[in-house]
């Protein structure tokens, strides 16, 4: 897990905005240390106690919904989909968040393609050689298996995700 600090209140805000992540906090006596999840990042930040705009801020419109699961309605939860075989999966209708893909076996080999569409068509997000040929990720010359490959990729139309190469393929795909 690596720790990045942000070194304003308005653009910490922002950040839990945009990538829909809930506000963890730890009260001390003289600060608020706050902080967002995402996963291997987490974002933090101090707020010292001094009745300035941004502890007011805090205070007023942000602590009673924080430390909960639903300070966003579209808070960071992985939801996955395990995906077995030669197969054209669509994972998800709609926009979302691409998060990564753990690829389960070492028989697993191919290739696993994934589109923002609800077909095997469209804009293509990713093409991951895992196998045979020599250079896929879990060849003698990749990395072992079993392994995650992590990804923040922003899809609008839906989620697709291809399968080939091997009937004995095993990835799960994890999203929100």
């Amino acid at each position: 897990m690596e720790e990045l600090t942000i070194a304003t209140w308005t653009e910490f805000k922002t950040l839990a905005i945009a990538k829909q992540l809930g506000l963890q906090y730890i009260e001390f006596p003289t600060r608020y240390d706050i902080y967002l999840n995402e996963g291997v990042l987490v974002w933090s930040i101090s707020l010292i106690k001094d009745e300035q705009a941004d502890v007011v801020d805090f205070e007023t419109n942000y602590k009673a919904l924080s430390n909960k699961p639903s300070f966003f309605l579209g808070q960071f939860r992985n939801k996955y989909r395990n995906i077995t075989g030669n197969t054209t999966v669509t994972v998800k209708s709609g926009n979302g968040v691409v998060r990564g893909i753990s690829i389960n076996n070492n028989t697993t080999g191919g290739t696993i393609t994934v589109y923002d569409n609800t077909a095997a068509s469209g804009t293509k997000i990713a093409t991951f050689e895992i196998g045979t040929p020599s250079g896929g990720l879990l060849s003698s010359s990749g990395q072992p298996g079993p392994n995650f490959i992590p990804m923040v990729a922003e899809f609008a139309i839906g989620l697709t995700v291809v399968t080939s190469g091997s009937n004995s393929n095993n990835i799960t795909v994890y999203y929100v």
